[in-house]
């Protein structure tokens, strides 16, 4: 009696041990951890020693545990529970359920074979790829299932990719944020690549801009103490930015707002005087160019050199300097007198143009209308008006 009290005590320690087991494979398979296939097959063969020791919690047979593994991974909503049938060995599969699986794959198959076009999908013309598209939502409609719809899917974001708007009895429109600036630009772009990053979002700038603009005129301001703070900082950043453009000033603001310091703290002379600037010229190369203004040559950037530039005519890393004068920090005096007025008293006010105007001009437009087309806009959400199709790619 003391055996059977010890095996019967020994059975319940390992059926305590397999069901931790148990739990710790599904909680591993749903979060993706390790190998899938080992962890499915181990399950499996966890699952079926619990049947083996005559666990009285298992109410499934040895050939439906692949079947129960399916269900266990779906409510977890584990994305590999429709590959479970594939990884395990036939003895935990149902017989009938295999045979009718393997029936299904194969017209699965035998229908993709028989639409779906011989070349690639981005060689198929607009006309062909509308062609099969239909073809595949005739198909799906009269008989069901989930056949062809990654296909669909696919043709879907290839129309909308070539601007195609409407295609096969379908509207279609690209989800709202299917340009994605967010995400920096790759460390390994090449420098061509990179500049041309610089002109595009540039360019998205001065459409923003633009479009603002457009916006605000439909949508003004309600108070005069708005408009003229908005203008004015407004007015101040168009300034800032002439003087970025500006090719005839040598140095930014910061340095003559530096200069216009120095020369009322010290003179006009020791402001203009004291500071050189930097020219791609080379030192050597260049030397007679106050003699003769065409005998000069330009450096390259080269950042191994102590100046940043190299002469690829002499190899020096000297280059020529610049310097400024008294005369042009007497000129500038007004003018950086008065843009450092702006900047103190105006230029912080530069973000509120965009969050005041947004919060008190374009929100209540923009709930107004939402609000008087919101049935439409549930119906477009549930695909009854338009299908909303994400790229595969950022563009």
């Amino acid at each position: 009696m003391q055996e059977i009290a010890d095996s019967r005590q020994q059975a319940e320690e390992e059926l305590k041990r397999l069901r931790s087991e148990e739990n710790e494979l599904l909680d591993s398979i749903d979060k993706n951890d390790g190998s899938m296939k080992d962890k499915i097959i181990r399950l499996a063969e966890v699952m079926e020693h619990r049947l083996d020791l005559g666990d009285q919690q298992c109410t499934y047979l040895v050939h439906e545990i692949s079947t129960q593994i399916t269900r266990s991974l779906r409510s977890l909503r584990c994305p590999i529970a429709p590959w479970v049938h594939d990884y395990l060995p036939e003895k935990y599969k149902n017989p009938d359920l295999a045979r009718w699986g393997k029936l299904a794959k194969n017209v699965h198959e035998i229908a993709i074979g028989t639409v779906l076009p011989r070349q690639p999908l981005e060689e198929c013309s607009i006309a062909t790829i509308e062609t099969t598209l239909e073809t595949m939502i005739r198909f799906k409609k009269e008989n069901g299932g989930n056949i062809f719809d990654n296909q669909i899917d696919l043709f879907r974001r290839e129309l909308v990719d070539r601007g195609v708007k409407e295609a096969a009895g379908e509207k279609y429109r690209d989800p709202i944020s299917a340009r994605d600036y967010r995400f920096e630009i790759p460390n390994d772009a090449e420098l061509a690549e990179l500049n041309n990053e610089v002109v595009v979002q540039m360019r998205r700038v001065i459409h923003e801009y633009e479009v603002f603009v457009e916006n605000f005129i439909e949508y003004p301001g309600y108070t005069k103490e708005d408009a003229r703070k908005w203008g004015n900082a407004a007015r101040t950043y168009a300034n800032m930015m002439a003087i970025v453009n500006e090719k005839k000033w040598s140095g930014e603001i910061d340095f003559w707002l530096d200069r216009n310091y120095w020369k009322k703290s010290q003179s006009s002379h020791k402001s203009g005087n004291s500071t050189f600037f930097d020219t791609t010229l080379c030192g050597r190369c260049s030397k007679n160019i106050d003699e003769d203004p065409k005998d000069f040559h330009v450096t390259k950037y080269d950042k191994t050199s102590p100046t940043g530039y190299r002469c690829d005519n002499c190899g020096s890393f000297e280059i020529d300097d610049r310097f400024n004068s008294r005369e042009q920090v007497g000129d500038k005096s007004p003018e950086i007198d008065r843009m450092a007025s702006d900047i103190v008293n105006h230029l912080e006010y530069y973000v509120d143009i965009f969050k005041d105007w947004r919060q008190r001009s374009l929100n209540p437009a923009i709930y107004a209308r939402k609000r008087a087309i919101s049935e439409r806009f549930r119906r477009a959400a549930f695909g009854k008006d338009e299908i909303v199709v994400p790229r595969k790619k950022n563009k």
